[in-house]
């Protein structure tokens, strides 16, 4: 069997990448800067999210350290936000990974598949 055939029934490489397929050869530049914004986005909210559940634990199981005049509620807001803006990261990331495949998967069905990288 050569590399580009494939058992019966099931497309081969070749078909894969061809134009009008799903292959990345059909990616713009457009495409990959959303999906990278995307993941960018869930990891950024990731990191967000796992410091703040690590300040609250810090707070749940240290003596809480206060300067003059705050009060350990507003070192609790602090992780609070964090974790909010983290959630809220997340959401928008794969929001944005699903209008990046609609508008992707709407030029397809279009016949935009011609479109090489970076056009």
């Amino acid at each position: 069997m050569t590399p580009d055939a494939a058992a019966p029934g099931q497309p081969g490489l070749a078909r894969a990448a061809a134009p009008g397929g799903l292959g990345a050869t059909n990616m713009t530049r457009g495409d990959r800067i959303r999906d990278s914004l995307a993941v960018l986005l869930v990891v950024l909210g990731a990191v967000f999210v796992i410091v703040a559940h690590t300040g609250d634990a810090r707070l749940a199981t240290q003596p809480v350290v206060v300067a003059k005049g705050q009060s350990a509620f507003a070192q609790w807001m602090h992780y609070y936000y964090y974790e909010m803006a983290g959630y809220a990261a997340i959401i928008v990331g794969v929001v944005t990974g699903v209008v990046s495949y609609a508008v992707r998967a709407r030029r397809l069905r279009r016949g935009g598949a011609s479109r090489t990288a970076g056009a």
